[in-house]
């Protein structure tokens, strides 16, 4: 994520924002880490975890999913036994408060006689340790498509919609958890997790109850400046900036004083195109749109 520098009519503070959350998921699994998850190989930011390990592992395979491209599953069937599992896969952390409204799709395809495939969501999960420790909270939200179907066709990918928009946070995790017992053990297919949504007009603020800042563009938005003008009460504020896709492509922390402010944000590397600007603290938020030419 580009970081930017700050040009005012008077002295300010700006502190580089934390990395880039991401905003939205767009996973085929066609890249192989070499890294290595859970016994396997995943893309950076997506992690697994075994509540019940029973020795088997989500994998990678080079083919199989969608148009037999790259998937990843899970087999709780291994050496002419099914084996006990509770094992989950993790997407990384998503961002959604750019969005009015938020799904997530992916395919999958169910093989043999054994549990379906649950794909939960949650906001209170920590990123790191068991998806099952104390105090955390997942949901399994009502999908579209038919998940528990034994097809026995391993290339008849069904694809699945949820509807994310009531978990809408800064602090948004899916999982998908795979689950076996001693005697029935499924194969589960997954591939193409993407989510798709509608920007909020107040992106990037989650609470609407907050007083409302007056925001606003001056001049032209090139591809490299933003200028804009505000009127804050002296504290600690974060500005985004996110482009049509709901995707965060800059984050500011910026000590103002009390007043009227005009900032220019410079040494953007931003494309033509509609981009929304969002500005809060605790107390307060505002929002504005500009388009970059």
């Amino acid at each position: 994520m580009k970081r930017v520098f700050l040009l005012a009519a008077f002295s300010l503070v700006a502190f580089l924002g934390k990395a880039q959350d991401s905003t939205s998921l767009k996973q085929n699994f066609d890249v192989d880490d070499s890294s290595g998850v859970g016994g396997d190989h995943f893309p950076p930011g997506w992690t697994v975890y075994h509540v019940i390990d029973g020795g088997q592992v989500w994998k990678h395979y080079t083919e199989y999913g969608q148009s037999n491209t790259p998937c990843v599953e899970f087999n709780g069937y291994q050496g002419g036994a099914d084996h006990i599992n509770d094992a989950w896969m993790l997407a990384p952390k998503l961002n959604l408060t750019a969005y009015s409204s938020v799904y997530l799709n992916f395919s999958a395809v169910y093989l043999y006689v054994g549990d379906s495939l649950h794909c939960k969501v949650s906001t209170n999960y920590s990123g790191t340790g068991s998806p099952a420790a104390s105090g955390v909270t997942w949901t399994e939200p009502t999908h579209t498509g038919i998940m528990l179907t034994d097809s026995n066709n391993v290339s008849n990918l069904r694809n699945f919609q949820v509807n994310l928009t009531p978990f809408i946070s800064a602090h948004t995790y899916v999982g998908f958890e795979y689950t076996s017992s001693d005697s029935t053990g499924s194969r589960w297919t997954l591939d193409s997790v993407v989510t798709s949504g509608t920007i909020n007009e107040h992106a990037g603020v989650n609470n609407v109850t907050k007083e409302n800042l007056s925001l606003n563009v001056i001049g032209m938005s090139t591809t490299s400046q933003i200028k804009m003008s505000f009127t804050v009460a002296a504290g600690n504020y974060t500005i985004n900036i996110f482009d049509m896709q709901g995707r965060k492509v800059n984050d500011i922390l910026l000590a103002a004083r009390d007043g009227f402010q005009v900032l220019t944000i410079s040494n953007l590397n931003l494309q033509a195109g509609m981009y929304v600007i969002s500005m809060s603290d605790d107390k307060s938020y505002g929002v504005v749109k500009t388009m970059v030419e």
